[in-house]
């Protein structure tokens, strides 16, 4: 067999590099759905907060503040509580209470305080939760100093 006939045996690609994506609203009327059981965000969110409460913030729904989807709070590394432990970071809660579960949580990926760190840590639920466990699963955010650092779409 030669090196003709070995190509002619190999799997195109279902798509080629040079494809551009498919359209955002083409996808948004197609119906698309996910199977999340936190629901979605739309596409426009604003963030609200009251003097009087420095260390939390309300994530809202366009640029309405009584439109409100969920609380972020900050954690300045100082209580230890899971999951940032002793790093500081935010804390984003499937509700509006420091009591309802988390949705996400992102800090410095080491503990303390380290102004000017690029490197982060991310936890997140896993994909199939156990209902008896808090256990979280943590991605790397790795930046270069001077550069931008872009988030993944998924959170």
């Amino acid at each position: 067999m030669g090196p003709q006939d070995q190509k002619s045996n190999q799997k195109e690609p279902e798509y080629q590099e040079s494809e551009a994506p498919p359209n955002y609203e083409e996808v948004l009327q197609g119906g698309f759905t996910t199977s999340s059981r936190y629901g979605s965000l739309p596409s426009t969110v604003s963030l609200h907060g009251q003097w009087t409460k420095l260390k939390s913030m309300n994530l809202c729904g366009g640029e309405d503040a009584k439109n409100r989807l969920c609380l972020i709070e900050m954690q300045t590394g100082y209580s230890g509580k899971p999951p940032l432990g002793m790093r500081t970071g935010i804390l984003l809660r499937n509700g509006m209470s420091s009591k309802d579960p988390l949705l996400a949580a992102a800090g410095d990926e080491a503990c303390g305080l380290h102004a000017f760190n690029p490197d982060g840590i991310v936890f997140l639920p896993p994909l199939d939760p156990d209902p008896k466990s808090d256990r979280m699963d943590t991605e790397l955010l790795r930046a270069e100093p001077g550069q931008t650092m872009v988030l993944p779409s998924t959170l």
